[in-house]
């Protein structure tokens, strides 16, 4: 089983996109718990479908606050 344990040098210094990076590591460690315990199919389509979905929101809201603070890499990123 893989478990990410968030540290600080997974920040990337603002605060709200640290919590949904640590949301998206939980997120992951449950999925990645639930194939080596617990494996109920259906639980684990709605796991994947709720990190799919926060996946989309995550990454808006990342390319949103990169484009309000004129973020020099955003092309690339």
């Amino acid at each position: 089983m893989l478990n990410y344990t968030w540290s600080e040098g997974y920040s990337v210094g603002d605060p709200i996109l640290d919590g949904h990076h640590q949301t998206l590591l939980n997120m992951f460690n449950e999925v990645s718990a639930m194939l080596v315990t617990e494996y109920n199919a259906d639980k684990m389509m709605q796991l994947l479908i709720q990190l799919k979905d926060y996946t989309v929101f995550h990454f808006d809201e990342e390319e949103k606050r990169m484009m309000a603070i004129n973020y020099p890499d955003y092309n690339l990123h």
